[in-house]
């Protein structure tokens, strides 16, 4: 509670506005969500750097086993 105050524009119209504490609610929530989609977003990269480090790891093998062959 104490997010939202309501007023009245006339009998029939209500108009709802932030307070402080509101704002200060949604900014919060704001930084979470931005600190959970920027940990997620290093997890992935990290995965990405994983999988290029085993591909290379890889063409190297296959690069040494094509020369050892010829020799």
């Amino acid at each position: 509670k104490g997010l939202v105050e309501k007023g009245q524009r006339d009998r029939r119209t209500n108009f709802y506005t932030l307070t402080r504490r509101g704002r200060r609610e949604i900014e919060a929530r704001r930084e979470e969500i931005l600190e959970e989609g920027e940990a997620a977003r290093e997890e992935l990269v990290e995965e990405a750097q994983d999988r290029i480090d085993e591909a290379v790891e890889l063409a190297i093998d296959r690069f040494e086993e094509a020369v050892n062959a010829q020799t």
